[in-house]
């Protein structure tokens, strides 16, 4: 045990050179977004020319030289990224382990929290990626040691490492202004003087330069800034009350259980009793603020992407959104979960309320070292408090919320919480080390099954294309479809085709068999959550067989009567009007009139698509294009009225797609057009097509 807790590093080594052999993270493919990364270092490999895609949102600079630099002495391959992560990762870890050690915690301390940040499920599975979250932690971790290191001698060449790993860390991503700029004021506040001052300043202006210099050098290429950057100050239209209202009420509780399960380990370690009435009275009412936030959002799901239901990884197969092939974890794991999670919350509310008691008597007169008298110790995590405020508010009031993202909150947390003396508590040792344990199973387990059932995909996958079938007419995951740009991406429109880059999916991979859809090969993989043997799909979708089309012209004699298309209500001719975008009349939907052109079609079966196009010219107000079961109770689904081009004098063109799900609940489609009573839309041109995938 001695050696155990005075060489943490030797264990944990050893720890973790284990866990990656039993996850077996083999395989030469892509994994969730980093497809759009590799697709940047290949070209600068391939070129010598620096070229970005639409897809990423960051600056990605660092991360497209790092890997660049790996793939020009291995040669270009995932396996070689991944190695690049792998190594950045370790430097992160000696990082941290450094900063530890300058602030004099005790060696089984460190041992906890190193355990606590690596075998963390998300840290540890996106470790074995290409993703640039783990990278963006590693140079946060080699910037706070500087930074550390320039807070206890005002050294320039520290303050210059530190910068200079800032700069490395935004030109990854853009968060990361707020470090030199949150180390720099607590820097100050800590101990003021011209020189610190000045060396602050310089700091963050430099940090701030490199982006500005990147966004203007980015400006002037002809591929310019990737169409998904996200400026600085691009945050400013999501700070409305309404928006951060909504946000506060949907997902605080959930960060706040998040933060709490992720630093539980370390929060057992480190009770903290408050004694001052002060402190009580804070710890009381932040308890209940934050208890009051997880109400509200007790019953939302997991904020997802890395860690979710099914296990680890991200699963971006269409299939995954239409069945429950996939097994999922036991739903009465999510109670415990969450239980810790408040656990946890309730202990970090309790540590931060002492530890903001102790902090506010710094600035009692009788301290006379300095402004507030911080040691460099109380500097670092000072300024880890600064720079996790902004942050949070950006994570909260942000469109996407992904787990991964709080990554900097645990690193944070793991150097702003700190032993109450340095005596190990031998149960809460104990109890520490079981939920480490828990950790490191799942993590192992969850890893080994994500990169387990993708060798059986893209095997699946390379074998379709070996056999000549184009990657313009497979749907293969997000992954695969964003590697071979195998069409535009879509909008999010479910029971259509996948949103992201699919042309046709005349083939699709899948965890299980579609309704209509014919399975050409199995490929089967061992699973650990829950043990046992699945398999992957590859399916071919019937040709179409069939196509019925209705054209509505809108003119007397120009009602259809297609097999298969029956009108509900024939007196909608009368519903004719004399201002049309072809011909002489167009079908107007009037004030106090709420549906419109309602048809039945039968039968249908799964996957079938409908097709539609018209011209439409609306005064105002919003109209929709329902697709529902006849009991719409069972199933409905809206298509907003988008223009896609104007034609003139007012009309625009539209057009979309609908198609069956498999768990439609019935074998007849109805269609309508629905507005609101007080609005007025004129209709011409209205074509349906219906395309049948089997005999009927």
């Amino acid at each position: 045990m001695p050696n155990l807790t005075q060489k943490p590093l030797r264990a944990l080594a050893i720890l973790w050179l284990l866990a990656v052999l039993m996850a077996w993270p083999v395989g030469d493919f892509p994994l969730d977004d980093d497809w759009s990364y590799a697709e940047a270092v290949k070209h600068w490999v391939d070129t010598g020319e620096y070229w970005v895609s639409d897809w990423p949102a960051m600056t990605l600079f660092t991360q497209v030289i790092w890997g660049g630099l790996f793939a020009k002495v291995f040669g270009f391959s995932f396996y070689t990224l991944r190695l690049s992560t792998l190594v950045l990762a370790t430097l992160g870890i000696l990082a941290f382990q450094k900063i530890m050690a300058r602030l004099e915690l005790p060696g089984w301390w460190q041992l906890v929290a190193l355990l606590t940040l690596i075998f963390n499920p998300v840290f540890f599975e996106l470790s074995l990626t290409f993703m640039t979250d783990v990278p963006f932690l590693s140079l946060m971790a080699m910037s706070l040691y500087a930074y550390l290191r320039a807070f206890e001698k005002d050294q320039w060449r520290w303050w210059a490492a530190a910068t200079l790993f800032s700069s490395l860390a935004i030109l990854l991503r853009q968060p990361a202004l707020l470090l030199p700029l949150a180390m720099g004021i607590a820097g100050f506040l800590g101990r003021p003087g011209w020189r610190r001052l000045g060396l602050a300043f310089l700091s963050t202006a430099i940090v701030y330069l490199f982006l500005q210099g990147y966004i203007l050098w980015q400006q002037s290429t002809p591929s310019g800034l990737p169409g998904a950057f996200s400026q600085p100050g691009s945050i400013r239209h999501l700070l409305t009350p309404e928006h951060v209202a909504d946000s506060i009420q949907n997902y605080a509780g959930l960060y706040l259980m998040y933060a709490g399960f992720m630093l539980l380990p370390v929060l057992l370690l480190s009770p903290c009793r408050p004694r001052p009435k002060s402190a009580w009275a804070l710890t009381g009412l932040l308890s209940a603020a934050g208890l009051a936030l997880i109400a509200l959002s007790w019953d939302e799901g997991l904020l997802g992407n890395t860690l979710h239901h099914r296990g680890l990884g991200t699963i971006p197969l269409q299939g995954v959104h239409h069945d429950e092939h996939w097994p999922s974890l036991p739903s009465w794991l999510g109670l415990p979960a969450k239980l810790l999670g408040v656990t946890g919350l309730l202990l970090l509310i309790s540590h931060g309320s002492i530890r903001t008691i102790q902090l506010m008597q710094q600035f009692l007169p009788s301290r006379n070292n300095g402004w507030l008298g911080l040691n460099p110790a109380q500097t670092l995590r000072l300024g880890l408090c600064g720079f996790l405020l902004p942050y949070v508010l950006f994570l909260l009031v942000n469109y996407v919320h992904f787990d991964r993202y709080l990554l900097p909150v645990l690193l944070s947390g793991l150097l702003i919480i700190r032993p109450v003396g340095h005596a190990r508590p031998q149960k809460r040792l104990a109890a520490a080390a079981v939920l480490l344990l828990l950790w490191y199973c799942f993590s192992i387990a969850g890893t080994h099954d994500y990169f387990a059932w993708n060798r059986a995909r893209w095997a699946a996958l390379n074998e379709a294309l070996e056999s000549g079938i184009p990657p313009e007419k497979i749907d293969g995951g997000f992954e695969f479809n964003g590697w071979y740009r195998t069409g535009p991406l879509r909008s999010k429109l479910p029971y259509a085709q996948s949103w992201w880059f699919v042309g046709e999916d005349t083939y699709v991979v899948s965890f299980g068999p579609y309704h209509n859809y014919t399975p050409v090969a199995v490929y089967p993989f061992q699973r650990i959550l829950p043990p046992g043997k699945d398999t992957i799909f590859l399916l071919q979708r019937p040709e179409w067989i069939a196509r019925d089309t209705m054209v509505y012209e809108m003119e007397p004699d120009g009602w259809p009567e297609e097999p298969g298309f029956v009108q509900l209500r024939s007196a909608e001719k009368t519903s004719l009007y004399p201002d049309s975008y072809n011909g002489t009349f167009a079908y107007r939907m009037a004030p106090g009139q709420e549906y419109g052109l309602t048809h039945r079609v039968f039968p249908v079966a799964p996957f079938d698509e409908f097709e539609y196009r018209l011209q439409a010219r609306q005064d105002r107000g919003t109209t929709r294009l329902v697709f529902s079961a006849p009991d719409a109770g069972q199933f409905h689904f809206t298509h907003q009225i988008h223009p896609s081009s104007a034609t003139g004098k007012g009309w625009q063109r539209h057009e979309g797609s609908f198609r069956i799900p498999p768990s439609f609940p019935s074998d007849t489609l109805a269609f309508y057009f629905w507005k609101r009573p007080q609005d007025t839309i004129f209709i011409d041109d209205f074509q349906v097509i219906w395309k049948k995938s089997s005999p009927r």
